[in-house]
């Protein structure tokens, strides 16, 4: 009982303010009863002068029937006592102007209460159940981004989950469907191609757009100083070669706050690609399309793997047009030059595979000859399994991937048979989906502590939204986890890695139901401020 106290007790002050209004009854107080007493006679009779009026048999106020509660047998009314200890805590029972037990009566119940629901839980602690949990869509893009170094959208790629009270993580609604699967499949595979590369790839083109919500009045963090606006996205390149880059711009003139000599600028990882004060060509002949006022076109030599593309304007000025006076409006946001859109194709005439972030966490070793192919192969699938699966593996485990990897090796050489190693490790029930392994020889309906590695995979999935990392991961194969200071240890890194932004950008934001600040719109004139940027 004593760890749901404390989560009541902003309820509970709130009650015991509301409850001063009912006096307790006008009697002499009487004492808790002493220890060599029965308090178990002293307390039902406390319920039968206090309560049992309104939850009885026939009445049922509240679904409650505290007349014919044993307080001899604790644990057989176990949940009848918690609610009854919980309104008790807050003073919200007898209700305001009924008769009331005095406080050290009600005092030494709660302690009396309190001991035996605790010592009755020990006895018999009652977890739950616990049921198959699928991952939702973000937790299979950060494992992903755990495993592979590598940033792939959730929803461009998969479906959206179903919730249950805003959350998208209760595995009682987390379903799977033949659709589902057939996209689990597809996405596999294109995980494992963007992880490991394609050297003969067809060009593609990416759209890449400004954040929703980001201001193009403001200088955005990682573009050069001086730059208003535009956009800074993270992309994985497939292979090494020549990418053209289209920059889709506008310019409106609600206000005179540009003027016509507005530079557009654009980086790649923090260097500088290009300058339309120094190649002003517009991509009239550019076969993507046809210029439309500030579009800007030019052509970089990129390696494979995660690069950093971004664009901006440069406004030598930025003033109020004073020239003449105009009623007051409220701001729509910035009315400047705009980056609308900026479109990524290729790789051109692409070169062989070289290193990336992605490669670099995948390929442990590289054979160099023929007979090395399968040791390596075995080497890296052993690896990625371990992490993917969230336990130790055996060869049982690895047996499934490594038949796929020696297809694939036949029909295109030792990296596509990784690939296909990498979609059977991806599609694979022990990666899609938690659970917790249960002692062998437990009878049915037994609880059990939980083993240190479905510990870690619980912390992890909570804190990081994600699997556990190396470093968790041995100490919950070493059985240290459970050991009080290894967890508390444990846990403070984890708050301190970034990952554990999740707890805001996940669970906070759903518990809060802050997605409705994407559809609200609050009435202009009490909020004159609102717009966009401020969302």
């Amino acid at each position: 009982m004593k760890p749901l106290v404390p989560a009541l007790a902003g309820l509970a002050a709130v009650s015991i303010v509301g409850s001063s209004l009912a006096a307790p009854e006008p009697r002499p107080a009487a004492a808790a009863p002493a220890a060599g007493q029965d308090q178990a006679a002293t307390y039902k009779a406390m319920f039968t002068r206090y309560c049992v009026a309104c939850h009885n048999a026939k009445a049922l106020t509240a679904g409650l029937d505290l007349g014919s509660v044993d307080l001899n047998n604790i644990p057989h009314n176990a949940e009848v006592l918690e609610k009854v200890v919980r309104k008790l805590q807050g003073r919200m029972m007898p209700p305001p102007g009924m008769p009331r037990p005095d406080e050290p009566t009600t005092e030494g119940f709660l302690a009396w209460a309190q001991a035996h629901l605790d010592e009755a839980a020990a006895k018999a602690p009652d977890p739950g159940r616990v049921v198959l949990h699928r991952l939702n869509r973000d937790e299979y893009a950060n494992a992903v981004r755990d495993l592979f170094a590598l940033q792939v959208s959730p929803a461009a790629l998969l479906p959206q989950d179903d919730t249950s009270d805003g959350f998208d993580n209760i595995a009682d609604v987390l379903q799977t469907s033949p659709a589902f699967l057939d996209q689990y499949i597809s996405t596999a595979r294109t995980v494992a191609i963007s992880a490991v590369g394609d050297a003969k790839m067809r060009s593609s083109t990416v759209t890449l757009k400004p954040t929703p919500g980001q201001s193009q009045g403001a200088h955005i963090e990682g573009l050069p100083l001086g730059t208003r606006g535009g956009f800074l996205a993270e992309q994985v390149l497939p292979a090494e070669g020549d990418y053209q880059i289209v920059i889709h711009g506008s310019k409106t003139f609600n206000y005179d706050y540009v003027t016509p000599d507005d530079r557009f600028v654009a980086t790649i990882d923090g260097k500088l690609v290009y300058d339309s004060a120094k190649d002003p060509t517009p991509p009239a002949k550019v076969p993507l399309g046809v210029a439309k006022g500030h579009d800007f076109a030019f052509k970089v030599h990129l390696t494979g793997g995660a690069h950093k593309i971004g664009g901006g304007y440069i406004t030598p000025t930025y003033h109020a047009n004073l020239s003449e006076l105009t009623p007051y409006k409220v701001s729509t946001g910035f009315a400047g030059p705009t980056v609308v859109s900026a479109d990524l194709t290729g790789p051109i005439n692409p070169v062989a595979l070289g290193h990336s972030p992605s490669r670099d966490a995948i390929f442990s070793c590289q054979p160099k000859t023929k007979a090395e192919a399968e040791p390596c192969a075995r080497k890296i699938i052993a690896s990625l399994t371990r992490r993917a699966y969230r336990r130790p593996v055996t060869d049982k485990d690895i047996a499934p991937p490594l038949r796929f990897y020696r297809s694939g090796e036949k029909a295109g050489g030792f990296e596509t048979g990784m690939q296909q190693a990498i979609m059977a490790v991806l599609v694979s029930p022990s990666f899609l989906y938690r659970t917790t392994s249960a002692p062998k020889g437990l009878a049915e309906g037994t609880a059990y502590p939980i083993s240190d590695i479905d510990l870690a995979s619980r912390l992890s999935f909570f804190l990081w939204s994600s699997i556990p990392d190396d470093e968790l991961l041995k100490a919950a194969e070493q059985g240290r986890l459970k050991q009080p200071a290894v967890l508390k240890a444990q846990v403070k890194r984890m708050l301190a890695d970034p990952r554990s932004e999740t707890l805001v950008n996940n669970f906070g934001f759903q518990w809060l139901h802050l997605e409705a600040l994407d559809t609200t719109d609050p009435d202009p004139n009490i909020f004159p401020e609102w717009d966009n940027d401020l969302r």
